[in-house]
């Protein structure tokens, strides 16, 4: 399945998985051609930690060798693998916590700019009640001043037709 859909990462966990079994097994001659295929299919993933495991188990298989010189020198790999694969942890760690701050300051930002405008819409709305409502009063007292005026005009014509009825009379 792993080979069929590529998943290079897991296969090669499988064959480092392997290679223990087989020196468990003491079939030691084949230990080293599975770890070989591990070691091809990671290198052209870049997954530090999986090779960092893989040269620990080349480490494991040339103790059981009796190869102290190689053990040494893949455990030595092992450690400069797992501190470069830390580092780039602590990197994209870094990195990550870099983005949630920045993130959390725009968002800061955007709800002080969202604050601000509801200050700005809820003054705007107060200006323009209170000027509908003053131009409303205004339209009440000239609609009660023309009433009044016509209500004076009217009754000075109705004196004057009073007059003219009087004199008529």
């Amino acid at each position: 399945i792993s080979i069929e859909n590529a998943y290079n990462d897991l296969l090669s966990n499988l064959y480092n998985n392997y290679a223990y079994l087989l020196m468990k097994e003491q079939k030691l001659d084949s230990v080293d051609v599975v770890l070989k295929k591990a070691l091809t299919l990671i290198k052209n993933h870049g997954n530090t930690d999986l090779e960092a495991s893989i040269f620990d188990t080349y480490s494991d298989y040339y103790a059981i060798l009796g190869d102290s010189t190689m053990s040494y020198k893949s455990y030595k790999k092992s450690i400069q693998l797992r501190k470069q694969y830390q580092e780039k942890q602590r990197i994209e760690q870094s990195m990550f916590l870099t983005t949630v701050f920045e993130t959390e300051k725009k968002e800061k930002e955007i709800a002080r700019q969202e604050s601000k405008l509801y200050q700005i819409n809820t003054i705007l709305f107060a200006v323009l009640t209170l000027f509908s409502a003053a131009v409303a009063i205004l339209i009440y007292f000239r609609q009660k001043s023309a009433t009044r005026k016509t209500q004076i005009t009217s009754m000075a014509q109705e004196a004057k037709l009073e007059v003219a009825n009087a004199l008529i009379e």
